[in-house]
């Protein structure tokens, strides 16, 4: 009794034949051998699924894995050699970034109840229903998909770009809703 045929040695018995012959040529060969191609077609097509998705995992994959690095501390040098006006360099740390985001919300009149769900503060969401977690440093829409921090929740609410130029805009605005507002409503009373 003989081996049945894989399909790598059926197709190489005719290498130059046209598929049109192959198929009659295959259909003449003994189920036995027919099945046993058959498999075999399986089993390559799998080993080479198989073997794409490696490659997919391993492209997916930094190589070498990256290291660890400790988070540089803001830094708080005085730039200025002016005695009367001294500004401080952050380099790369906000201090408004550090403002409670909860506190600035109030301060625009978004009330943020104790558990931090609240309604979305995107203009172009109707949040009839609160879909909005607030924290003290963030805040995530789960329906609209909105999240940032102070800076991108000033950046909504005053409907301003916070990138380029306006980003110096949006931070005043944050100064001014946050120290001159509260001022404003004491004077009123």
């Amino acid at each position: 009794m003989s081996t049945p045929l894989t399909f790598l040695e059926y197709r190489h018995r005719w290498p130059d034949a046209h598929p049109a012959l192959l198929n009659v040529a295959f259909g003449s060969l003994p189920h036995r051998d027919q099945d046993a191609c058959w498999d075999d077609l399986k089993h390559r097509a799998w080993l080479r699924i198989e073997s794409e998705l490696e490659v997919e995992r391993q492209d997916e994959e930094e190589w070498p894995p990256p290291k660890r690095q400790q988070r540089p501390q803001p830094s708080t040098q005085h730039t200025s050699t002016n005695p009367w006006r001294v500004g401080v360099s952050t380099k790369g740390a906000d201090p408004l970034k550090s403002v409670d985001l909860r506190t600035y919300l109030a301060a625009k009149g978004v009330v943020v109840p104790p558990r931090g769900k609240a309604r979305c503060i995107a203009p172009d969401h109707e949040d009839r229903h609160p879909s909005m977690t607030v924290t003290a440093d963030h805040f995530r829409c789960w329906s609209c998909g909105a999240h940032g921090d102070v800076i991108e929740a000033a950046s909504l609410l005053h409907g301003i770009d916070a990138t380029g130029r306006d980003y110096w805009r949006v931070r005043d605005l944050i100064v001014r809703d946050l120290l001159l507002e509260p001022l404003c409503h004491e004077e009123g009373q």
